[in-house]
């Protein structure tokens, strides 16, 4: 047999067993002998203890590939080591075989998978980058970073009493203003915001931004001054606003007062009749009459603008003096029983019943003169009568004689009444 001499300048072509990945999967190599596979393009490294391979550490791939971004796991042929792309994470097949190869149980995760356009900088080989709870991470077409949510916790410490905001014309990165006592947040101008006070606010609310010109405030509810009923607010000496108690009585908050009163009772000007249908004459027994301060001669006048909205009570003043204005009508019916008898009376007015309601108007009455000469009835005076609910009330009179005897039911007393003015 004839003998090769083989130096440094031989060329030796050396082959390997070769195959494609099926036929590798049906011998079992030989320890430390190789194989390639046609179609998968792989070498591997046989221990001679299966067949194939298949089995785990039944052989060795020299080297490991990244198969590049498939669509699913069932797209990809993998051998332990492999890595790939799908969605947007890394994967590798797990090198113990184990899983299914169709499925995500088969590989490893390895990481999240993105591409960052410019602007993104690495400082070393961590990269930490918090995101809103959906996993949304996104870059913009100019690089800039959109995050889906971040929660007050993850915001930055400020200084105490401020507000982290954009206080420019334009636009800005967020910056940290101070609110000063007794202000607010809020624009005083087209331009910026920033600390405004609760006067500029009321100066501010009508638009004029001046101290003469009072702004409104509609549906306004200052619940520490809340109670029952209607009450007026007052300032104490320290400027703090309090309620006036209303248990048991009736505040009024504002007093109006005509330039020129109205009649509503008893004989008209002229003295030749009365005002309304009501007469002028009462019994002196309580028995009480209805009066509508706002209607009868009132509604004749054209100055009057009738019942003022809110009205809590009519000023009245009640008169048996023909010496006040108007000078004329009868002031009694008939003098005293007896010209040595004295008469008196109580003018009052009630919202319902006497018990309920007992507002006197004024006290008056008639006496004795010398030499057995009658005197002339007198009395008066004014007073504000609380209203009822439908904006009127009663009048009667209580009458009394010498000794404090009661008056008989037939003595009348004639007085007139005016309207004042009105509360509210």
């Amino acid at each position: 047999m004839a003998s090769i001499e083989i130096t440094e300048n031989t060329v030796i072509r050396n082959l390997i067993r070769k195959g494609t990945n099926a036929d590798r999967e049906t011998i079992t190599l030989a320890s430390g002998e190789l194989g390639y596979t046609t179609d998968s393009e792989r070498v591997f490294v046989g221990n001679s203890t299966a067949q194939g391979g298949t089995a785990a550490g039944d052989y060795l791939v020299v080297g490991n590939k990244f198969l590049g971004e498939v669509g699913s796991f069932s797209d990809v042929s993998a051998l332990p080591g492999d890595t790939f792309k799908l969605g947007g994470s890394l994967y590798a097949r797990k090198t113990d075989y184990s899983g299914s190869v169709s499925n995500a149980t088969g590989y490893n995760l390895l990481g999240a998978a993105f591409t960052a356009g410019e602007g993104l900088d690495l400082d070393s080989e961590t990269l930490s980058i918090k995101i809103d709870k959906s996993g949304t991470l996104a870059f913009t077409d100019d690089g800039s970073l959109t995050v889906g949510t971040v929660t007050l916790a993850d915001l930055p410490t400020l200084d105490a009493n401020t507000l982290l905001g954009n206080f420019t014309t334009g636009s800005s990165v967020p910056q940290a203003v101070a609110v000063g006592g007794n202000s607010v947040m809020g624009r005083q101008s087209t331009s910026t915001l920033g600390s405004v006070s609760f006067d500029q606010i009321l100066l501010g609310a009508d638009g004029t931004g001046t101290a003469t010109l009072k702004p409104t405030v509609s549906g306004l509810t200052v619940t520490e001054l809340a109670g029952t009923g209607e009450g007026p607010v007052v300032v104490n000496s320290s400027g703090t606003l309090s309620r006036v108690s209303t248990v048991g009585a009736t505040n009024f908050v504002q007093w109006v007062l005509y330039d020129t009163p109205y009649q509503i009772f008893g004989k008209n000007a002229s003295g030749s009749g009365t005002v309304g249908s009501l007469g002028s004459r009462i019994k002196s027994n309580g028995t009480l009459t209805a009066i509508n301060p706002w209607a009868n001669a009132l509604e004749s006048d054209p100055d009057f603008t009738g019942k003022p909205a809110g009205v809590k009570a009519a000023i009245v003043y009640g008169t048996l003096d023909t010496t006040v204005m108007p000078v004329n009508g009868d002031t009694r019916r008939a003098g005293p029983n007896s010209w040595q008898s004295r008469k008196g009376l109580t003018m009052f007015a009630s919202k319902g019943t006497v018990n309920d309601s007992f507002q006197v108007i004024f006290t008056g009455g008639a006496g004795e003169e010398d030499s057995g000469r009658p005197e002339t009835a007198s009395g008066g005076g004014q007073t504000p009568v609380i209203l009822d609910s439908s904006g009127n009330f009663k009048i009667g009179v209580y009458g009394n004689g010498d000794g404090g005897r009661s008056l008989s039911y037939t003595t009348y007393w004639y007085f007139k009444l005016y309207l004042v003015g009105y509360c509210l």
